[in-house]
């Protein structure tokens, strides 16, 4: 039985939503990147040993330089790649902030991989030699959380809001957040915004309410549920959950397992972020 925080999706929504972003696809400042890869990357597949494991190697420098080549003509003072890079000598990409991981996310969908959800972070927290958080300072973008189309990045909040009421979400507020996995998002062109990039919903996005994250609280990682990655309750533990009233923010896990769910700045990426990919299990 799924959780309770799981939306439903009304089928009416749904239809009008993907008429609504087909005539959308036409317009002039919506503009689909295209979904190509160097011929290096498509040579270096995935370890089939792992489930989840940082981006790296030759398929990390690849696809870092192929976001690059994309989006560095974009030079506002809030940069979305700013900070982020490749480090050759580490062999891994280093920074991290939602803009990028969903631009990591179309790079990776030619193959049967991700990046990693806040759920599956939490089913492989204990696997310290493929993302050490705890120890390393590290942290992985996981979602946007929706609560409010006013306040903090308003422009892009009111975007994601009309999408998302089109695949048939109506009810987040303060109380009652609308978590939007990375995974289920693409990066459009968009003059208007502050950003001059903005986010689209894939089509039939698998989105969920979670009103536990509607104040801050702690937990223990057996309160987590497994098919959200997120506490259930929230009232005592050795694990923090920070949270806002307002706004569209990020949410991730943080080292030392925390769960930020409050950070406003959508654009900023520290060295310490990392992106976790997974690798589907083939039947």
């Amino acid at each position: 039985m799924k959780p309770e925080t799981i939306g439903v999706v009304n089928p009416f929504y749904q239809r009008v939503g993907e008429q609504y972003l087909a005539r959308k696809a036409n317009r002039g400042n919506d503009i689909e990147v295209p979904n190509v890869l160097p011929e290096e990357v498509k040579q270096a597949p995935l370890e089939s040993s792992l489930v989840c494991s940082f981006l790296t190697g030759a398929m990390g420098e690849s696809i870092h330089k192929t976001i690059l080549d994309r989006y560095s003509h974009l030079d506002l003072d809030f940069h979305f790649l700013d900070k982020v890079k490749y480090n050759k000598q580490s062999q891994v990409v280093e920074g991290s902030n939602p803009f990028y991981v969903v631009a990591v996310n179309k790079l990776l969908s030619q193959y049967n991989a991700r990046v990693a959800t806040q759920a599956d972070l939490e089913d492989n927290i204990l696997k310290e030699s493929i993302y050490p958080l705890r120890d390393k300072g590290y942290y992985v973008d996981t979602s946007l959380i929706l609560k409010t189309t006013i306040h903090e990045n308003d422009y892009l909040a009111n975007d994601l809001a009309n999408q998302a009421r089109l695949q048939g979400f109506w009810g987040y507020t303060p109380a009652n957040p609308l978590v939007i996995p990375l995974n289920q998002l693409e990066l459009k062109f968009d003059e208007d915004s502050p950003y001059e990039v903005s986010f689209k919903l894939i089509d039939k996005a698998k989105l969920f309410y979670a009103p536990i994250l509607s104040k801050s609280g702690t937990f223990y990682s057996e309160d987590v549920d497994e098919q959200t990655g997120l506490p259930k309750k929230a009232d005592d533990g050795d694990r923090n959950l920070w949270a806002r009233d307002t706004g569209l923010c990020r949410l991730r896990l943080d080292a030392g397992y925390f769960v930020p769910a409050n950070i406003y700045v959508l654009h900023y990426s520290h060295p310490n972020g990392r992106i976790v990919i997974v690798q589907e299990k083939t039947k």
